[in-house]
């Protein structure tokens, strides 16, 4: 089963146009420096460790994303990226003041959609929906949980806002934790935590861990 790392859309998101009534919960602080650079060149290389259903370490690989080339459509700087494990897809991503878009051409060749929204408040709800998931009795909720949470890496202490993602039943509004993620401005994606449910307990299934980094315009 293929995993699709931040493939969400939200509900109401029109593709290819600015989505309505955010503008004024923009955070505009995080342009200042974007939770996920996006530069021709930078590199992100992660350990990720698998767990089996007692929480047992059974697997540790290495795992990369690398941006490696841009274009241009209908005015909009796209860079693609190149992912160790979905290497024979096409990742693009592009940054505006609302936030992370994305688009992947071979399943979508025209349409592109808002994967991270730049919220202002801490526990702010946003609703999405998983365009790989047939069933239509599921959402994705996002909520925004900390602006300010320490992650240590090697001795380094990042200050990230932690993003958690739940899937939600429509029919029993049930929710279950499936993915947390950590991004810290100016640097990316720290950490990344998936989850999944048995017997109602959210299990931890794996984890990635920024292991090193190069950013080409870092300062």
């Amino acid at each position: 089963m293929i995993k699709f790392y931040f493939i969400i859309i939200i509900l109401t998101l029109v593709s290819c146009k600015e989505p309505l009534g955010i503008e004024n919960n923009v955070d505009t602080m995080i342009l200042e420096e974007e939770l996920f650079p996006l530069s021709e060149g930078n590199t992100w290389c992660y350990i990720q460790e698998d767990f089996d259903d007692d929480c047992n370490l059974i697997s540790t690989s290495d795992y990369t994303m690398d941006v490696t080339t841009t274009h241009f459509s209908k005015g909009k700087l796209w860079f693609q990226i190149l992912k160790s494990d979905e290497s024979f897809l096409d990742h693009f991503y592009r940054v505006d003041k609302y936030g992370l878009w994305y688009k992947i051409p071979q399943f979508f060749p025209t349409e592109e959609f808002l994967i991270l929204n730049y919220q202002k408040n801490e526990k702010e709800k946003l609703v999405f929906k998983d365009i790989f998931n047939s069933n239509n009795n599921f959402e994705i909720e996002c909520l925004l949980i900390d602006k300010t949470k320490e992650i240590i890496v090697n001795d380094v202490v990042f200050i990230c806002y932690q993003y958690n993602y739940y899937k939600v039943n429509k029919q029993n509004n049930i929710k279950t934790l499936f993915k947390e993620c950590y991004f810290s401005k100016g640097v990316g994606l720290i950490l990344e935590k998936e989850y999944k449910v048995i017997n109602n307990i959210e299990i931890l299934t794996s984890t990635r861990t920024l292991s090193m980094y190069n950013l080409k315009n870092k300062k």
